[in-house]
């Protein structure tokens, strides 16, 4: 009987019609993540193979379908101007799902057969930083022949293959890919804040660059996954052992009782959460008694103060970050977080074509610091260090012209360690 919404027609009002087409779509989402993505996951399991999927750009809920995948991948892009629009949310999943693989159709451009690692250096060094850990090279895999200059896919890639002109010269920036992505890989990814996307489907555009700016990281979940966190000691954390101080709701006027009532089941439990408050539920189902339900519970949240719809820059801002740099300019310069049993690893990396002298904020005490050379696979104890009162460890770093470095703490510090450095040159 809603069947003449589908044609643009209204059914009884407007009100029904708009909560039978989120119905519609997320019905839609639930089957092809169910019946599709995950109908080839089970298939490639029986078969003992591993499913990886690329969750994205259709008719569905993204993190839905991302988590049907045992590698999840991605895409960027090295055209005229450098494109990321999916990872941060596909590492999300990958985090979530418990996975240290997040695969990336690498450098992909148009026309990108004027492409060399000194042109691309900089666009990997931040896509790890937004989460990537493997690099799958675009087009690869069209060479069957010896006939330089070979096939292409179309205008479309990046001309990467043993008939290009650097092929041969490679090797040490090979070594530099291979040595950083497997740190990337150890441990888990380090993040302080939850983005929750809502219940809609489809669902995308909740990247936050705002929470990266002041220091933190941050991963993004859906409505599949909300269901499984657990809280402890105020911290919340996931099915797979992810930690995070804060979870964020969407800016969204529609929210479901049962998604509220799983919130309240976390804030009474130590949870710290924030986001607008909700007006009604955005679906047809038990309406209107939903909304009635919507209305009780979000006043009994946010009425009583255990959901603030307080700004999220506000909050952050006393909290202490997990990487600063000790200066008004901290652009052009990104970081990522893994954590091991023994270890916290920091990679930097600075995407000026101009050499910096930094200093930076580490959130580790106690902790000697060392110098992770990836590209020349070196390391080296940093001499001079100044551990804080609040728990981090001040840095002095210099970082060339598109350079990047791991900062890893897996020892003891020696308390007799230099805190500052001067040097002074006299005039013949």
């Amino acid at each position: 009987s809603y069947l003449p919404t589908l044609a643009g027609y209204y059914v009884e009002s407007g009100e029904v019609s708009e909560r039978f087409l989120w119905d519609f779509r997320r019905t839609i989402g639930d089957l092809i993540a169910e019946n599709y993505y995950a109908h080839f996951a089970d298939l490639c399991h029986k078969n003992g193979m591993q499913f990886s999927v690329e969750p994205y750009w259709g008719p569905f809920d993204n993190m839905q379908v991302g988590a049907t995948g045992d590698i999840v991948m991605c895409e960027f892009w090295s055209g005229g101007y450098p494109f990321f629009d999916s990872p941060k949310f596909v590492s999300s999943i990958a985090h979530l799902n418990g996975s240290a693989i997040v695969g990336a159709e690498s450098f992909t451009g148009i026309g990108g057969w004027d492409k060399h690692p000194a042109d691309l250096k900089s666009i990997g060094d931040r896509a790890w930083a937004e989460g990537i850990t493997r690099f799958i090279f675009h087009t690869y895999v069209h060479q069957p022949w010896d006939v330089a200059p070979g096939l292409a896919l179309s205008y479309h890639g990046f001309d990467f293959n043993r008939l290009n002109t650097w092929w041969l010269q490679s090797k040490a920036y090979m070594n530099y890919l291979a040595r950083s992505q497997y740190l990337l890989q150890q441990g888990q990814n380090v993040a302080d804040v939850l983005v929750f996307t809502g219940e809609s489907s489809p669902n995308t555009g909740f990247i936050k660059p705002e929470i990266k700016a002041m220091g933190f990281d941050y991963d993004l979940i859906g409505a599949n996954k909300l269901k499984d966190l657990t809280v402890k000691n105020g911290t919340i954390y996931s099915s797979v052992g992810n930690a995070y101080s804060l979870l964020v709701l969407p800016n969204s006027d529609f929210i479901k009782p049962e998604t509220l009532q799983k919130l309240k089941e976390l804030v009474d439990v130590g949870a710290k959460v924030i986001g607008k408050k909700p007006m009604q539920s955005p679906s047809l189902t038990n309406y209107p008694a939903c909304d009635a339900e919507v209305k009780t519970k979000v006043e009994d949240l946010w009425g009583s103060g255990l959901v603030k719809d307080s700004p999220l820059e506000a909050v952050l801002a006393k909290k202490i970050a997990d990487f600063k740099i000790e200066s008004s300019d901290n652009t052009d310069l990104s970081f990522i977080h893994r954590k091991t049993d023994d270890a916290d690893i920091y990679f930097i990396a600075n995407a000026r074509k101009e050499a910096r002298d930094i200093v930076a904020r580490f959130r580790v005490s106690g902790m000697q610091p060392e110098l992770w050379h990836s590209e020349k696979g070196t390391i080296e104890d940093l001499v001079v260090f100044k551990e804080n009162e609040n728990g981090t460890t001040t840095i002095p770093l210099q970082l060339g012209m598109e350079e990047s470095v791991f900062i890893v703490f897996k020892k003891r510090a020696n308390p007799t360690h230099l805190i500052a450095a001067k040097m002074e040159l006299d005039a013949p």
